[in-house]
């Protein structure tokens, strides 16, 4: 029996693979999955919106399996990087089992967790927010899941790549690594690869999003990359046709403006500087990023979050209940009028 197998959720091998009506049949006179015949009403429907999309979302599939250089039967494709997160915990968790998640980290991995009636084993990231491996390896013991965040939310710094990789070796279970945020930090910082391999690697998993550096947020277009097997227990768990036609038909059209991407990844990586350079001359601390945020420190910060947004209509999120960031505020980069606004906002009420 395979790692992957034992890991997963033993009824799980017993749910029949569902096979949709274009599992089976995607041309010819289509009368078999109850669709309007008519069309739909919108004028123009180059996505044909009456009709099922491909539940294997092939096309999309092999274009970013391109871009990794990967089998596109490592990846499972659906409604955002959330939706990734979500059904993973499902393959693999029972109600009461263990899964060991950082702190600070992003907080929908938790209530995904409870949401599945699994038990949260958080461990605390070391001083400068990397990852403790002592303390990681201690919660991950007997534990079939363990997530990271790298870059990590809502600290913005890479985890050791060298770290996770001795962590993988040094667990039973599974090691996703969410990189919703990686483009900001280079693609050489991936462990997209990897993932899905062979040896330890087979339980190496990476979550994608197209909603950050790709500008996609409201199309709602992830990915996981996990062995074959992963991918296919995912798919036994999973609802049919996870990604509709219209987020995978912009997701292949901005996997097509690589250029123009990289070029925002850049003005955005230069205004994350300026951001951090202005919040220096006032005074206050941020912590070093590799994402499309920074996380900074302030006085009383949710009554000044609450000024940001009520006065100036600047709205940041407020992180200071976070164990380790006690005052910290996190600021999303935006465009350099945007910026400007918000440290001319954040001067105002630091001075008021």
């Amino acid at each position: 029996m395979s790692v992957i197998r034992e890991l997963v959720r033993p009824h799980v091998a017993d749910v029949p693979a569902y096979v949709t009506a274009r599992s089976e049949h995607s041309g010819g006179i289509l009368l078999d999955a109850n669709e309007n015949a008519f069309g739909s009403p919108i004028a123009d429907d180059d996505a044909e919106l009456h009709r099922y999309p491909d539940p294997a979302n092939r096309e999309l599939r092999r274009a970013i399996a391109g871009r990794l250089r990967i089998e596109p039967s490592r990846l499972w494709l659906g409604n955002g990087s959330d939706a990734a997160i979500d059904l993973l915990v499902r393959t693999l968790t029972e109600p009461g089992a263990p899964v060991a998640i950082p702190s600070p980290s992003y907080g929908v991995y938790a209530q995904r967790i409870q949401a599945q009636a699994g038990s949260i084993r958080e461990f605390r990231l070391d001083e400068s927010f990397d990852l403790d491996s002592v303390a990681a390896r201690e919660a991950s013991l007997g534990a079939k899941l363990c997530i990271l965040c790298s870059p990590n939310n809502p600290t913005g710094n890479l985890l050791s790549k060298e770290r996770i990789l001795d962590l993988l070796e040094n667990i039973d279970g599974v090691l996703a690594v969410d990189e919703a945020y990686v483009e900001f930090a280079g693609e050489s910082f991936s462990l997209a690869r990897e993932a899905g391999g062979t040896g330890a690697s087979e339980r190496l998993v990476v979550i994608r999003t197209l909603s950050k550096a790709w500008g996609l947020a409201g199309a709602r277009a992830g990915y996981l990359v996990g062995s074959t097997e992963l991918v296919d227990a995912m798919d036994r768990v999973g609802l049919p046709y996870p990604l509709s036609a219209l987020a995978a038909q912009a997701a292949l059209e901005a996997l097509e403006c690589e250029s123009v991407v990289d070029e925002r990844i850049a003005r955005i990586s230069a205004e994350r500087d300026r951001l951090r350079e202005g919040l220096s001359g006032l005074g206050l601390r941020s912590l070093p990023s590799d994402a499309n945020f920074v996380c900074f420190f302030v006085p009383d910060a949710s009554r000044i979050q609450s000024r940001l947004a009520g006065r100036h209509g600047v709205v940041v999120r407020d992180r200071s209940r976070m164990p380790g960031l006690e005052g910290a505020l996190r600021v999303t980069v935006g465009t350099p009028p945007e910026n400007d606004a918000f440290l001319a906002a954040l001067r105002q009420e630091l001075s008021a």
